[in-house]
């Protein structure tokens, strides 16, 4: 998915997974170098958080507790930055 951003806005991208499934995620960018994440499960609640995983973006991967929506939110880690963010799920 490739998205565009503004300054000091955050995209907000839902995650439908199930119970044991492995989630990776990746960011990049051909604009900018420092990307920032933070997943939230269905109530709001921070789950985990990622920051220069690979350089200067954000990647993780995660092993789901359980079945459901989560919501993942990503950024340029400098609020002023416009330009086209890529996320990919591995």
């Amino acid at each position: 998915m490739s998205l565009d951003v503004v300054p000091g806005r955050t995209l907000e991208i839902p995650l439908v997974v199930s119970a044991g499934e492995l989630v990776s995620v990746a960011s990049s960018s051909k604009d900018y170098w420092d990307t920032i994440l933070v997943l939230l499960d269905s109530n709001g609640v921070p789950v985990l958080g990622a920051d220069d995983s690979v350089k200067y973006f954000a990647a993780f991967d995660w092993t789901t507790p359980a079945n459901g929506i989560y919501r993942l939110r990503i950024t340029f880690f400098e609020g002023v930055i416009t330009g086209a963010l890529k996320v990919t799920r591995k």
